[in-house]
């Protein structure tokens, strides 16, 4: 984590001090504390370099129209991302605001979930970057391939389920998609603000 550190204080104008580890997945997150402030950092794991650079620029897009998500800080070179490079790959460590709060509730935030999603929609119609097309595959087979490879118990029952849901869902028109929206995905802030996170899979389905 020193390592970490370092990076921080050599390439944004801050005075950090501090790195606490929180989760690993796709990528690792810390907590970064610079002297009072705290910061959400995120640093990508190399097999996932492209996505990573692809989130970034939609959040960019995204944070620039005013729509509510963690504000990106930038590098002293106004850069969105630093990337590090080294034998296993590339990596981007991405430096955001810090909103303490915790994940929505999709009972009692219903409308304001559809309220932030439809804006998210309206915003991506008019996103000029490039959007993969993603399909019937991404969305169900492959999880079914993972289950059946993991020899899962219930898999024939959610084949089924799924391909019920997907006769319902492949004749409707194709647009912006989030492609990883759940109550993990949506923040509520303590005085009850949402904000939208995670747009690795964003995708044109």
């Amino acid at each position: 984590m020193e390592r970490i550190l370092h990076l921080l204080n050599r390439w944004y104008s801050l005075p950090f001090d501090g790195l606490v580890h929180l989760r690993d997945g796709g990528s690792r997150s810390y907590l970064a504390q610079a002297g009072d402030c705290t910061f959400f950092l995120r640093v990508t794991k190399p097999a996932f370099a492209d996505t990573a650079s692809h989130s970034v620029k939609i959040h960019v897009y995204l944070q620039n129209q005013g729509f509510p998500v963690p504000r990106i800080v930038f590098t002293r070179e106004h850069a969105p991302s630093v990337e590090i490079r080294d034998e296993s790959g590339t990596r981007l460590l991405i430096l955001y605001e810090y909103i303490p709060g915790r994940e929505s509730d999709p009972e009692q935030d219903t409308e304001a979930i559809g309220d932030l999603t439809g804006r998210f929609h309206t915003l991506m119609d008019r996103y000029r970057g490039p959007l993969v097309r993603h399909d019937r595959w991404f969305f169900l087979d492959r999880y079914l391939e993972i289950l059946r490879r993991k020899q899962y118990p219930n898999v024939e029952a959610f084949s089924i389920y799924g391909n019920a849901l997907w006769d319902r869902l492949r004749t409707l028109p194709a647009g912006p998609c989030h492609g990883d929206l759940y109550s993990g995905n949506i923040h509520k802030d303590p005085e009850g603000h949402l904000y939208l996170l995670d747009f690795d899979t964003v995708c044109e389905g």
